[in-house]
């Protein structure tokens, strides 16, 4: 029986991280986004979706399926009721963590305290727990209303969460059938390369347009 894996915002390392390591056939794949980069290519190029994923099916092998809303799904405004309900719970266990992480302190420096643990919570249930927990559950309903039995997931969670937060996820018995993983940590190691390497062309193309004047 194939696992299933969602990609909440669909990843070519992830696509290529199990055709390496696991083989094609023995996942199914859910995505509910398409990364950036290639929604601005279907943008300039007038491509569709279906065609993309026509095209990375052929790459991969993967058969890419596109989690859906609505009507579609049974129960889904129950579904999305219960995940925005859990992510606030797990969000108030987690502001102990967030107050002794470095970032914190960092951001605490830059703007009012009072406003620090609102603004790190909030990119935390928005920007992060949102559109992981909610695609995670969602794929399983449409694996479950299929094969009428309870099924499991995988998901591949951000890079950015600390253990601890997958504790206070994983305690939570509404989100037992989804299994988290981490991709290696040479992907990890990739992904702050490129974030590093967009500082720096945006600093060089900031300098090249304006320049830098020394006060003597």
């Amino acid at each position: 029986m194939k696992k299933t894996v969602c990609i909440p915002i669909l990843s070519l390392k992830i696509l290529l991280y199990l055709k390496i390591t696991k083989g094609v056939n023995n996942y199914t794949i859910f995505y509910n986004l398409m990364p950036r980069y290639i929604r601005g290519i279907m943008r300039l190029f007038n491509v569709s979706e279906k065609k993309i994923c026509f095209f990375l099916n052929t790459i991969f092998g993967f058969k890419l399926n596109r989690i859906q809303h609505g009507d579609y799904i049974k129960n889904y405004n129950n579904i999305r009721l219960n995940v925005y309900i859990k992510i606030v719970e797990i969000c108030e266990k987690f502001i102990p963590e967030v107050t002794n992480d470095v970032w914190y302190n960092l951001l605490e420096n830059l703007i009012q305290k009072s406003n620090s643990i609102p603004t790190s919570i909030k990119f935390l249930a928005t920007k992060q727990l949102h559109i992981h927990l909610l695609s995670a559950k969602l794929t399983l309903e449409v694996n479950n209303q299929k094969l009428l039995v309870d099924s499991t997931t995988i998901l591949f969670n951000s890079y950015s969460w600390p253990d601890e937060l997958l504790k206070i996820i994983n305690k939570e018995k509404y989100f037992s059938n989804i299994k988290f993983e981490k991709l290696p940590v040479i992907f990890d190691i990739i992904n702050k390369l490129n974030n590093i390497g967009m500082i720096l062309v945006i600093l060089f193309r900031y300098i090249t347009k304006h320049s830098i004047v020394f006060n003597k």
